[in-house]
């Protein structure tokens, strides 16, 4: 969502401040939220053209729209509710081999170290320079297949629908016999 709280704007600020109207960057945000108008306000503004902003896509189309970009960014401020959080967003970029710049936040520095060495790059200020030098080092990188997916299977290892409901089954029943209840 385009949600001013997610630190959109803080991005849409960072882009323009290290890129400006750089034809070789394009920064494409899909949704709606309560910060959608001003960042189309301050795109028009500016005349920014490297910026895009379309509606919501069905979920089916996802993987097809994050196949077609080279870094996936994840601007979450540090907000107590953010901190644990496990985006979805992380999982299906470094599913489909994109490598990611996040906030440097609790949640996503354990994805981070699950997948390592796959490229997540942590962040604790989004600023013009920081962006474009981790951008810049991301695109460098010629990441091989075998990282990707060694990466991909680890998310699906840990977060496919069975492997979550063997997870809570196996707590639930650890619980129970902690608390000697029978089901």
């Amino acid at each position: 969502a385009l949600d001013e709280e997610r630190g959109v704007l803080k991005l849409v600020e960072a882009i323009v401040s290290g890129f400006g109207n750089n034809d070789d960057f394009l920064l494409l945000l899909v949704g709606y939220g309560n910060a959608r108008t001003k960042i189309e306000e301050y795109i028009r503004m500016l005349k920014i053209k490297n910026i895009i902003v379309i509606p919501p896509i069905p979920y089916s189309e996802v993987p097809s729209l994050i196949s077609l970009c080279s870094v996936g960014l994840l601007p979450l401020p540090p907000h107590e509710w953010w901190q644990y959080q496990t985006p979805t967003k992380l999982l299906e970029f470094i599913s489909l081999g994109k490598p990611v710049i996040a906030s440097n936040l609790a949640g996503i520095r354990w994805i981070s170290k699950l997948v390592s060495p796959f490229p997540v790059i942590l962040v604790n200020e989004w600023n013009g320079r920081t962006l474009r030098g981790s951008i810049e080092k991301l695109i460098r990188m010629q990441l091989q297949d075998q990282l990707k997916l060694q990466a991909r299977q680890r998310i699906i290892e840990y977060f496919s629908s069975k492997s979550l409901a063997y997870r809570l089954k196996r707590l639930i029943e650890n619980l129970m016999e902690s608390k000697n209840l029978r089901p």
